[in-house]
């Protein structure tokens, strides 16, 4: 595994060092993208707001239910209805929902990977362990669209095999489709708000310290033995301490201006823009202060937008698992499948919506007259009603 030796003692690297890696990152021969992808990784420690960003999003993802499936356009039969309980058996008992955290990964920093393990067991072959694979150990594969391991060597040098497919789940994801190997996606465009962010903290906070505190100071007549003038000095300090001295007559004590409260503002405006182009980066718009009460209209523009960006993870998630983990698992468990493979789908449109059918067709069939002349597909009110058309030989009620 990589070590960045520039974030041992430090939370995030120089300007100089970043430059160094982008310039690494960049490289049209011999790239290597390790030092960027340890720091993008490192980005969510030092800024709770981003942080947050990214958790909303995967938490978004992971907020719909799912299923498991035959492509609707094919009859299920007992023996795939059968196959496909054990699938879900399996993909329940082997945890693989937690993926959706490495899959969302893969589409913030651009790519990601997991390490799947295979044995047998009483429900067939299934996986036993999945691992993610840590972000400094993955590279775009220039011969193709899968990814490189990265295999960093105790003797310092790199090895960089093809990620086998049939072990690895993995995903790469490039926004940028004019730029080629834009490695790091949406965490490559924020790293240096974030950056610029935290350093700016600390400056504040040292001007603060410097400068928020009235300093004070004591005026005297010329001509005062060093002793005397020792003296006044701890007499400020006691002042500046305690708030209470007492001073000969003869001396004056002045007190400079605090922090002014725009320096105080600016800082705040500063880290505010900075949060609101992460927030539309990462969501299509500021989750909570952008629309202003009474901005109906504009409340729901936004909020199509980050339903947007959802359906685009939600997306990338059911490709992911129905490409990379169904497919595997029906080749090893039953071989090549009579119709199609099954599928990994959202229920981002009908799970909710059951009931609500289910009563505007009894209304609708309640009358006989409508019943008489609003004829309905079977197989479309199976499919919002979420119950599976009966096969040859099933029983029925």
């Amino acid at each position: 595994m990589f070590n960045n030796g520039d974030l041992v003692n430090n939370l995030l690297p120089t300007t100089a060092q970043i430059k160094k890696y982008l310039k690494s990152a960049n490289a049209p021969t011999q790239r290597d993208v390790r030092q960027l992808m340890s720091f993008l990784q490192r980005l969510q420690e030092v800024d709770a707001y981003l942080m947050g960003l990214v958790l909303t999003r995967k938490r978004a993802a992971q907020s719909f239910k799912y299923t498991l499936r035959l492509p609707p356009e094919f009859k299920i039969s007992s023996t795939e209805e059968k196959q496909l309980n054990e699938t879900k058996i399996r993909f329940r008992r082997s945890a693989m929902i937690k993926c959706i955290d490495d899959i969302i990964d893969g589409i913030l920093f651009g790519m990601s990977g997991v390490r799947l393990v295979w044995s047998n067991s009483n429900i067939g072959t299934a996986v036993i362990s999945a691992k993610s694979v840590d972000l400094t150990e993955l590279d775009y594969d220039d011969t193709g669209d899968g990814l490189l391991y990265v295999d960093t060597q105790t003797n310092g040098n790199v090895v960089r095999t093809p990620l086998d497919p049939d072990l690895y789940l993995s995903v790469k994801y490039n926004p940028m489709k004019n730029r080629r190997n834009f490695i790091g996606s949406h965490m490559r465009t924020l790293m240096l708000l974030s950056f610029l962010k935290y350093h700016n903290r600390w400056n504040w906070a040292d001007n603060n310290e410097r400068h928020g505190v009235p300093p004070t100071f004591a005026t005297h007549p010329a001509g005062l033995e060093p002793e005397e003038v020792n003296k006044l000095i701890s007499m400020v300090e006691k002042l500046k301490k305690d708030s209470v001295a007492v001073f000969p007559d003869y001396v004056k004590i002045l007190y400079e201006n605090a922090l002014k409260g725009d320096q105080t503002d600016s800082f705040k405006q500063f880290v505010d823009a900075c949060n609101l182009e992460m927030a539309i980066n990462l969501h299509g718009q500021n989750l909570t202060t952008e629309v202003q009460q009474g901005s109906r209209a504009a409340a729901d523009v936004h909020n199509q937008v980050d339903d947007l960006i959802i359906s685009g993870d939600c997306a990338m998630i059911e490709s992911v698992f129905t490409q990379q983990y169904l497919r595997h698992d029906y080749l090893l468990n039953y071989g090549e499948p009579r119709n199609d493979f099954f599928e990994f789908v959202f229920l981002q449109d009908g799970q909710t919506d059951y009931e609500s059918n289910s009563r505007i067709i009894t209304n609708l069939y309640a009358d006989p007259e409508v019943k008489k002349n609003l004829p309905l597909k079977k197989s479309e009110v199976y499919n919002k009603l979420g119950f599976t058309p009966p096969a040859e030989g099933d029983e029925v009620i």
